[in-house]
């Protein structure tokens, strides 16, 4: 890339390991939450400017392995287009029949789709399905 020598470190209050680990694969360096300790941050700051990578504790239970197999498990959080277009439709109320409807595909369909995406994403509830997709953006609640 054209700009491969800029090293990034992402400051944020959502700290999803899917968002991460999607950030990593655009050429972030690091990551922390906004609560992070200054002496903390000035650690960060120095290994990434020491071209290495950092990940705040917690956010990933061990970043070396994951960003060695950043791709192999990058693929487990990856959303297809079909499930990002469940958690649209989620988001603006429509019930799983209507979404079925909608999509042109069986409620079941809709049903698996939901419960892979709960297990993938570790959210239990479709509240908890919405706001999700309100924090990575995949809904704009200003639209």
């Amino acid at each position: 890339p054209e700009y491969a020598s800029i090293k990034i470190i992402i400051i944020s209050l959502y700290h999803h390991k899917h968002l991460v680990l999607e950030l990593l694969k655009y050429g972030v360096k690091g990551f922390v939450t906004k609560n992070i300790e200054a002496e903390e941050l000035v650690n960060a700051i120095s290994l990434v400017y020491n071209n290495q990578f950092y990940i705040e504790s917690g956010i990933i239970s061990n970043p070396d392995t994951s960003i060695k197999n950043q791709n192999e498990i990058q693929n487990d959080f990856i959303l297809s287009e079909q499930q990002k277009q469940i958690l649209k439709l989620c988001c603006q109320d429509y019930t799983y029949k209507e979404i079925a409807e909608i999509m042109n595909i069986g409620i079941r369909t809709v049903h698996d789709h939901r419960d892979r995406l709960c297990e993938k994403l570790n959210i239990n509830t479709r509240i908890g399905l919405i706001i999700y997709a309100i924090q990575i953006g995949i809904v704009n609640v200003w639209e």
